[in-house]
């Protein structure tokens, strides 16, 4: 098995990304938009909280023990006494007591994230002498997971826009001559094709690489979404790591060296090496899927409600 990242993961950063994406939804004007929006939302959400779950199920944990002992303390018993604990009432009182310290902290949950990041970053200290690094794979997992999620959630907000843009303005198919519909196409949307024209043309376009979702995009709308891609630095760092991590399971090849070789982070590499993921570095991915995924939707959505209005 190759080796374990021996550097602190920092673990608690990964899910303190920006959060831009929760208002994007707001300011979107065109209908077909909005369920788009709120996916992408969605799916960010939800990446931060599998960010967030490791830490939270560990406060959570100490909570009940917590919550254990300070009833049987109530009860008259020592609080390491566990003879009652099949006792009804002091299973009650259990649930009293864990009841009040989980609604005292709904509001509050950072500082019980910090105090479980900390020991959380201990344990993986003390499991780096150990053969078999169960918590330090699953803490990679998590962390490895966030990338890929996050590329995904981008990619497929780029995709799904599109598409609804061109079904809702099919003029745009047209700058698009050398990609033509065969009978099938036509046959499939039937003979208004001309409201389906993004999902006919879905499978022709190259969403799946970046480069080929920019030269799309620009290639629709020219100047206007330009100021999209002018900087993709970091969301090509996110691709090719996504990447990594999906076909080589995070395993340093030559072609990645390669593509990052203009890098400096990336320079102290080499092949046949596990990529070292930590916080900070998930929460860079993220945030420039966030960013770019953000930007794109808001612009497009301004186009769409300006051409809609001209029209």
């Amino acid at each position: 098995m190759t080796k374990a990242y021996d550097g602190d993961y920092e673990f608690e950063f990964a899910h303190q990304f920006g959060w831009e994406f929760r208002s994007a939804g707001l300011s979107i004007k065109t209908e077909e938009f909005l369920g788009i929006a709120k996916t992408f939302r969605t799916n960010i959400e939800q990446i931060a909280s599998l960010g967030a779950l490791p830490l939270d199920l560990l406060d959570f944990a100490q909570i009940a023990h917590q919550s254990w002992f300070m009833a049987r303390y109530k009860m008259g018993l020592v609080p390491d006494d566990y003879s009652e604990d099949e006792n009804p009432l002091l299973k009650e009182r259990v649930q009293q007591v864990l009841s009040k310290i989980v609604e005292s902290r709904k509001n509050s949950r950072e500082p019980g994230r910090r105090i479980c990041s900390e020991q959380l970053r201990t344990y993986l200290k003390g499991e780096r002498d150990h053969s078999e690094r169960h918590i330090t794979a699953g803490i990679e997992a998590a962390l490895a997971a966030m990338i890929s999620g996050a590329y995904a959630a981008f990619e497929t907000l780029a995709e799904d826009l599109w598409v609804a843009v061109v079904d809702r303005h099919p003029n745009l198919a047209k700058r698009f001559p050398n990609k033509t519909l065969t009978t099938n196409d036509i046959f499939q949307y039937g003979p208004d094709i001309s409201k389906s024209m993004g999902s006919a043309y879905r499978q022709k376009m190259g969403f799946r690489t970046l480069n080929g979702i920019v030269d799309t995009y620009k290639t629709t709308f020219g100047a206007l979404i330009a100021p999209v891609f002018h900087d993709s630095t970091e969301i090509y760092k996110t691709e090719k790591i996504r990447h990594l991590i999906a076909h080589r399971s995070g395993i340093v090849d030559d072609k990645f060296l390669n593509e990052m070789k203009r890098f400096p982070e990336f320079q102290n590499l080499a092949t046949l090496q596990r990529l070292p993921i930590d916080g900070p570095m998930v929460r860079q991915r993220i945030d420039a899927c966030v960013n770019i995924g953000t930007d794109l939707i808001t612009k497009v959505d301004k186009w769409s409600a300006d051409a809609s209005r001209i029209s």
